[in-house]
């Protein structure tokens, strides 16, 4: 059973409002793009809809790691600052999955240019990095303790 596309919307939307307020703008913004993955996963059937969805949360996602990297040295505050194993999870995940979305963008637009409508290796890079992306958001929440810690 699937729900209508107009109810999945409002819950993903329901939910990343409420992350917004518990917690912060960054994990608001990856809890979105996570949302925009995990629709793009449901419409992989639908070739244009999932390519618009998949490519607006690696986007997303990207240009958070970028921006992250960019204004705070995220890697190498997370090399040299205590973590914990969940806190170290969502990293190792996350960065897993950023490095999984290039080989799976590239394999989808080589299939969308051929007039395929399926690639297997697309398919199971594709699911690999949404599995670990999973993890990452999961973990991601490991985080709200540390970021408390510096209030």
């Amino acid at each position: 059973m699937t729900l209508p596309i107009q109810l999945r919307a409002l819950f993903f939307t329901c939910s990343a409002l409420l992350i917004f307020f518990l917690s912060t703008p960054y994990m608001t913004a990856a809890s979105i793009s996570y949302f925009l993955l995990l629709n793009g996963a449901l419409f992989c059937e639908n070739r244009r809809i999932h390519a618009w969805l998949m490519s607006g949360g690696v986007l997303i996602d990207l240009s958070l790691v970028i921006f992250l990297e960019i204004s705070r040295s995220a890697i190498g505050e997370a090399i040299h600052s205590p973590l914990n194993p969940y806190q170290r999870g969502h990293i190792f995940c996350s960065i897993l999955a950023v490095l999984l979305y290039i080989p799976a963008m590239l394999l989808g637009l080589k299939t969308i240019r051929a007039g395929k409508n399926k690639n297997q290796l697309h398919r199971r890079i594709g699911q690999t990095a949404l599995f670990f992306r999973t993890l990452g958001f999961v973990l991601m929440f490991s985080l709200l303790a540390k970021i408390q810690s510096k209030l």
